[in-house]
């Protein structure tokens, strides 16, 4: 399977197989999609946890692709549908399938984040690597006063942290082809 992404602590594909083991062996905190191929929730769920990984390096995200005959989701007391799990120095820290974070079919994002604060994640008081940035004066020195503000927002979206945006060359579009009218 071609790998997801390759960003330093993000976008590494494990099969069903191997993920409990490297779970196990995996000394800080692992966020896992447990995602289904084509569905659109999971394919945006990607990019929100491609833009988390960006900017809090310190915890390793993964992506488990589903089967049909999956034996991982009874095995973690979880519906067949997408999910994401969250360990911890090796165990389950928290999980939650994906309709949680949805909203007639909308992954929610600001959603799944509170979730993974709230969980111990990715710590609350962290900003993301983005916003640090961001918030370097002139002088260099960084102003830890701004109490929770983020970065300017999104020309194309609005959101407010590191993101980027990708078009998915799977529902027809081809590289370099442009929207045009039809």
């Amino acid at each position: 399977m071609p790998s997801w992404n390759t960003c330093g602590n993000f976008g590494f594909d494990l099969s069903e197989d191997s993920l409990l083991r490297e779970a196990h062996l995996m000394e800080g905190t692992m966020i896992c999609h447990l995602h289904v191929a084509g569905l659109e929730a999971c394919q945006n769920m990607d990019e929100h946890l491609s833009s988390l990984a960006h900017a809090y390096w310190s915890v390793r995200f993964v992506r488990v692709p589903l089967s049909l005959q999956s034996g991982l989701l009874p095995q973690l007391c979880l519906p067949h549908e997408p999910a994401l799990l969250v360990f911890k120095a090796g165990a389950v820290l928290a999980k939650a399938p994906l309709h949680v974070f949805t909203r007639d079919k909308t992954l929610l994002e600001e959603q799944v984040t509170k979730w993974l604060r709230r969980n111990g994640s990715i710590a609350a008081d962290d900003q993301p690597a983005a916003h640090k940035r961001a918030s370097k004066d002139s002088s260099g020195s960084s102003s830890g006063d701004d109490d929770g503000d983020w970065i300017e927002p999104c020309l194309v979206c609005g959101r407010r942290y590191y993101h980027e945006h990708v078009r998915n060359l799977q529902t027809g579009g081809v590289l370099g082809d442009s929207d045009s009218d039809e």
